[in-house]
């Protein structure tokens, strides 16, 4: 018995008889189907590309240097809100953002656009994330 695959979990939890392992192997292709469709969209896909030392990246490591973990916990709250707009752009609207992330307007001011995080359009009044363009 391989005690790594799927399959054979499935079989040895329903109970190892032949009809059972038929049914278990249906429910995983269903699952396997329904994880393929899921994939393809989007609201599946919503995830911020983090690399696991970002933190220690020059422009986050001076956001730290200046505000603390607490600004970069606030930079990594914009992010996911970011993703989690359809064009992953959002309006330069500081009071309602402050609001949202909890905290004042000068604090979000700063790290939108005090370290190079994020790109501006001052035209549209929006701004976005070149981490989300990759």
């Amino acid at each position: 018995m391989l005690p790594h695959c799927p399959r054979f979990a499935l079989y040895n939890l329903l109970g190892n008889t032949p009809n059972n392992l038929l049914v278990g192997c249906r429910k995983f292709a269903a699952f396997t189907l329904i994880h393929r469709i899921m994939k393809k969209t989007d609201s599946y896909n919503k995830y911020v590309p983090l690399f696991i030392d970002n933190y220690a990246e020059q422009r986050s490591a001076k956001l730290r240097a200046r505000m603390g973990w607490a600004g970069y916990g606030i930079y990594l709250a914009i992010l996911q809100r970011l993703r989690s707009e359809k064009e992953c752009v959002l309006e330069l609207d500081y009071e309602s953002l402050a609001f949202s992330f909890w905290t004042d307007e000068e604090t979000l001011r700063t790290i939108i656009e005090d370290f190079g995080l994020f790109t501006i359009n001052r035209e549209k009044r929006c701004f976005f994330s070149p981490l989300l363009d990759e």
